[in-house]
């Protein structure tokens, strides 16, 4: 399941970057730039997608999170450029990180399942304990649910936003 969802998630940024990659061949200028410079970011996220089903986690080793970081600060600065032009980028955004913070919500009610260990003694009573590590990796993926389900609101707020100065400034 894991690498499955890495592998989705790699193809839902390729498409990202598709779809930034038609616009740049749209635009001129500085539109055009910024369209490919997201491009390149996109495709590089995906790709640290791929390389995370290999190594298991999006923070080990230090160079993958620091590769992932790296992506997303350049997408988020290339994206902050166009805050009054493209209200639309909001939107899509919110709607992966809305996607993110499903899969991750998921990976941390998996992990909650397996934190908890039940144990038949020999006098027949049942005894339940947790596992630390599981525990640990419950809340990390619940944490890291809550900061995209955050990050999407953030987005589609800001999408709503540009629509509506957009809409009073042509009115």
């Amino acid at each position: 399941m894991f690498e499955t969802a890495n592998y989705l998630e790699a193809a839902l940024w390729t498409i990202g970057a598709l779809v930034f990659l038609i616009r740049g061949l749209r635009r001129r200028g500085r539109e055009r730039g910024i369209s490919f410079a997201l491009v390149a970011a996109f495709l590089l996220f995906g790709l640290s997608d791929v390389v995370e089903t290999h190594t298991g986690a999006w923070w080990r080793p230090w160079w993958l999170f620091a590769w992932k970081a790296a992506c997303l600060a350049a997408i988020l600065v290339l994206l902050l450029s166009q805050i009054q032009r493209r209200a639309a980028v909001f939107i899509v955004l919110a709607i992966a990180f809305g996607i993110a913070s499903g899969l991750s919500l998921d990976r941390a009610a998996r992990g909650r399942i397996k934190a908890v260990a039940a144990v038949l003694n020999e006098d027949g009573t049942i005894t339940t304990h947790e596992h630390p590590h599981n525990v640990r990796h419950a809340r990390r993926w619940t944490l890291l649910s809550l900061t995209a389900a955050a990050a999407s609101v953030g987005c589609l707020t800001a999408g709503v936003v540009v629509l509506a100065k957009q809409r009073k400034s042509t009115a």
